[in-house]
């Protein structure tokens, strides 16, 4: 017997008071997901989960990674 997953992720990301970034994955199915996001080049940005970040997704709306500012004074 073979079942499938066919649930689609979906991200957001938002913005903060000091323009860090939150990015949230968004899970239509009642199956929790594993979420890989490997940031490759981040500018005057850090991510609190390191350079691969490892997430689960469960049902609804989550959090998956924040991104902090390096460089408040940046753009």
């Amino acid at each position: 017997m073979h079942s499938y997953a066919f649930a689609q992720l979906k991200f957001e990301s938002a913005y903060d008071n000091d323009r860090n970034v939150t990015i949230y994955a968004i899970n239509p199915d009642v199956i929790p997901f594993t979420v890989v996001i490997d940031f490759t080049t981040l500018n005057n940005l850090t991510s609190t989960g390191g350079k691969t970040v490892i997430a689960l997704s469960n049902p609804g709306r989550n959090v998956v990674a924040k991104l902090k500012r390096t460089n408040p004074d940046q753009g």
